[in-house]
């Protein structure tokens, strides 16, 4: 298949979950399309997301260097995003509202343990 086909997926679901062991990436539940990528950041304990999540404009802004996702113009892009994020977590066997995550405790700024570097 090809990306002209059209079978040919529509957007990518990405996630990562926290490891104690490597404290400088949160949760990360993630949706990209050709144009657009929304990333959001669970805390993995059911309450508010406590990093900011992202939103960019792909096709007018590669590099992603204008997160919009403050923009009030971008609710409807949001929204979008979101129930495809959800839709590609239920099609991977994950249900947004029961979605297991380690609990984020945070950036570190010690480094992991030397054997494991």
């Amino acid at each position: 298949m090809q990306s002209g086909d059209p079978d040919w997926r529509k957007s990518l679901f990405y996630h990562y979950n926290y490891e104690k062991q490597f404290p400088y990436t949160p949760n990360v539940r993630a949706v990209r399309t050709d144009d657009w990528k929304y990333i959001h950041y669970p805390h993995g304990d059911g309450t508010a997301d406590k990093h900011m999540a992202e939103l960019y404009d792909l096709k007018n802004d590669p590099g992603e260097t204008k997160n919009l996702i403050g923009k009030p113009e971008m609710a409807g892009k949001i929204e979008e995003l979101q129930a495809e994020l959800a839709k590609l977590m239920l099609a991977t066997g994950l249900d947004s509202k029961t979605d297991k995550m380690p609990i984020d405790e945070g950036v570190k700024s010690a480094l992991p343990d030397a054997k494991i570097r």
